[in-house]
This record gives structure tokens, sequence and C-alpha cells, in this order.
């Protein structure tokens, strides 16, 4: 089955980010009809209030992925997407074909080709749409930064998928980072190096296939 708007939730994850840049996030997922969880991480001062019925409010601060992890247990439906609370989207994209995921090319960076991958990981997780069980698959939890540079190398080469060229994620970049750019660095280096052990162990390719 391909996923639509009644097949597909949205997985929403917070920490610290204003409400009017969480409103538009919502916002942009309501206004295309998705329905979506709100996982706010311990935040200092948490956004959240009665109109958001779905929204998840954690008694400590466990990071992005363990976070989202707690919404993507809560999924009721075939398909999940992951969006950032101070990111948005703008469209859900045309999706033909029976793949276990469908990878947004954001940015024109991302590749699902395992052996461009160890060269140059980098990710095409947020905005895509991707099997729920496969998500829970795939996703590591355990990482706090990163996390999903590790979960997209397990997608390309445990799974069919297949890149949409529709661009419908929009990432925010003045949002500020929480970590230093030393420690980042130290981070991203990390996700790479247990990336490239994810993608020798599970060497069989996942099905690529472009629809533009």
């Amino acid at each position: 089955m391909c996923p639509g708007i009644g097949t597909t939730k949205v997985v929403v994850t917070n920490y610290n980010k204003p409400e009017w840049m969480i409103e538009r996030c919502l916002q942009s997922i309501s206004d295309i009809g998705l329905g979506f969880i709100l996982v706010d991480d311990c935040s200092m001062n948490p956004p959240l209030d009665k109109k958001h019925t779905s929204a998840v409010r954690l008694k400590e601060n466990v990071g992005a992925y363990a976070s989202f992890m707690e919404g993507l247990n809560r999924v009721d439906t075939e398909f999940v997407m992951r969006v950032d609370a101070d990111d948005y989207i703008t469209g859900f994209p045309t999706i033909h074909g029976d793949f276990d995921g469908y990878i947004q090319n954001i940015d024109g960076k991302v590749s699902i080709d395992p052996e461009q991958y160890l060269d140059r990981p980098y990710c095409g997780i947020n905005g895509s749409v991707i099997k729920t069980a496969v998500m829970k698959d795939i996703w590591p939890s355990d990482m706090r930064f990163y996390g999903d540079i590790v979960a997209f190398a397990r997608l390309i080469t445990r799974y069919r998928v297949t890149m949409v060229e529709e661009r419908m994620y929009v990432y925010d970049q003045s949002a500020s980072w929480i970590t230093k750019m030393d420690d980042r660095l130290g981070f991203i280096e990390m996700a790479k190096s247990r990336a490239r052990k994810e993608i020798i162990t599970n060497k069989k390719g996942g099905y690529c296939e472009c629809l533009c």
C-alpha cells in the first residue's frame, strides 16, 4: 500500500523551542490533513496546552531520539513521518509504488546508494515517509545526537526505498544549536563511524528508484 494522508502520522519532537515556532510546525501539518503526536522532551518552559490533545510531556529529558521513540510507540498508522518542532512542511509528496521508505531529497544532498553514503553520510529521515514498523527497527533510541545518520544507514541497507524528488520539508536554519561546534563535530564523527559499520554489516543494499 502506498502511504497517504489517512495512513500517515507525524511525530514532532520538541525541546525548548519557542511556542510560535512549534505552532508554525503543527499548523503546517494540520493544513494538509495529517495527524500528529507532539512529544515535549521535558522543556524548561513547556509550550503545551489543552488544545494539543495528542501531546506527550516527558518527565525527564531523554534526548531527541529517545523522545521520538516515545512518540513512535504511539503511532497507530502504517506510515510515519518525523518532523522537528523548529521546522515545517509545505505539503505531502506524490507517491507511487510499494516501498518501505519514501525519501525526500530535501536539498539535493541525500543519496540512497550505500556506497555513496559510506563516503558522505547525509541523512534523509526528516520529512520522509517510512513504514512505522520499519522506523521502529532502524531507530537508534540509545543515541542522543545525530542518530538519524545511523537510522538512514540501516534504512537504505535493510529495506526497499525510493527517492521522491518533491521537496516539502523546510529546515529553519535560524534555530540555534544546543551543543558547541567542537562537540557537534565529535558527535557527528561518532555517528558516521557507526553508520559505516551498519552499512558494512548489512551490505546488501536497499532497492533504489527515483520518482521524478
